[in-house]
């Protein structure tokens, strides 16, 4: 058995431990964590990281890691539908390879942040038909990470075939692994093909009810996103709001993401949460386009579960979740630090990455408040070397 002793543990679900430790089999397998004082008999090499902390790995529950080289390349705006004209032109000057090099910079980007698990959607669902290109976006020696892609603007007819890939890989102890797909919101998706991902039973993720211009062309058929998505095709959603439109659509257990604009009548059919979905929150995002306070308090009166994601650096700045958890903080100062890391951990499907995998990352403890320690932690951090238990 090892046994890493540290200033504090920091759980994520439960009260730091001070002069706290974790505890592994000799194969490296997690055994538990607790105080000092419950490990000290054991027979087992100790290795006293000092003054530390030792805290989950971070899940980073909606990232778009093909677009990891556009940082910086649209200046921040309040304008969503500008944006998505500019980001519209960026994307097609980008190559395949150019796209995998940014999937690589981002995982390796995450993991010097201590991301341990991240949920990409990839918007150029044709490099998933070629499976052995993962081979060169996984960076070679790099571990405790998990890196999930979900598949988005995928045709109907290649359900099946992005269906069987996905089933040929298990979610890898390292590495990266196609393993649902991702709609990519009502503007720019079909209810025909919301009803065929639907059909297949199992979660998906979604942009959602993200700005009033969304709401504006899917409730009224007007506006600026409206007249940009017109020769695409008329829009054959119900006339209602976004949320709405697709609710009997999305099967359960998805993730809705951002879910800034809810009407009345949409927080009524959400009130029950029958349908289990998990809203994830990108906080950088939000404050990129300098939107209205999000509703946090209001989802949790609901007991709805919210996660944090980054969202792509062609909305941030940052891959971070540290960074997510400050943005988070600043944005809205009645949210504790354990709240923040707890949504910092959950990951999109609601179930708690630091309960279902256990990662871990020590950082130096600076403050004599251990969560203090982690929300201003802006520096290098190690990865504790385990070997999960799936």
């Amino acid at each position: 058995m090892t046994i890493y002793r540290a200033k504090w543990i920091v759980p994520g679900h439960s009260p730091p431990i001070e002069n706290g430790c974790l505890a592994f089999a000799d194969d490296g397998t997690f055994r538990g964590f607790g105080a000092w004082e419950e490990f000290a008999s054991e027979t087992a090499e100790i290795r006293d990281l000092g003054e530390s902390v030792i805290m989950p790995a971070l899940a980073n529950a909606h990232a778009h890691l093909d677009y990891s080289g556009l940082r910086g390349k649209i200046p921040p705006t309040d304008n969503f539908v500008a944006w998505l004209k500019e980001m519209i032109r960026c994307k097609r000057t980008l190559g395949d390879l150019e796209v995998l090099d940014a999937i690589a910079d981002g995982i390796k980007e995450s993991h010097a942040a201590g991301t341990g698990f991240t949920w990409s959607v990839v918007a150029f669902p044709h490099l998933a038909r070629s499976w052995d290109y993962t081979d060169f976006i996984t960076p070679k020696g790099l571990s405790n990470q998990t890196v999930n892609i979900l598949l988005n603007y995928m045709p109907v007819a290649w359900l099946g075939e992005l269906i069987d890939i996905g089933r040929k890989d298990d979610v890898p102890v390292d590495g990266i692994s196609f393993n649902w797909l991702a709609p990519h919101a009502p503007y720019t998706v079909s209810p025909e093909l919301y009803a065929a991902i639907g059909d297949l039973g199992f979660p998906c993720m979604t942009h959602l009810a993200e700005t009033e211009e969304e709401y504006e062309m899917i409730a009224e058929r007007r506006g600026a996103l409206h007249d940009l998505m017109a020769p695409l095709g008329e829009c054959r959603h119900k006339r209602t709001s976004p949320f709405r439109a697709i609710y009997d659509l999305l099967p359960e257990g998805s993730s809705l993401v951002h879910m800034n604009v809810l009407d009345e009548k949409d927080w009524e059919l959400l009130a029950p949460n029958e349908k289990k979905f998990t809203v994830v929150h990108c906080p950088g995002t939000h404050k990129y386009f300098s939107r209205p306070k999000f509703p946090l308090e209001r989802f949790h009166k609901l007991e709805i579960p919210v996660a944090l994601g980054t969202d792509s650096l062609a909305s941030n700045d940052s891959l971070s979740m540290f960074d997510a958890m400050r943005d988070l903080l600043d944005a809205q100062p009645e949210v504790s630090p354990h709240e923040a890391l707890q949504m910092a951990t959950l990951g999109p499907w609601g179930t708690g990455a630091y309960n279902t995998w256990p990662r871990f990352l020590t950082i130096p403890s600076t403050a004599a408040d251990p969560y203090e320690s982690i929300m201003r932690f802006d520096g290098e951090l190690y990865h504790l070397q385990t070997r999960m238990a799936l």
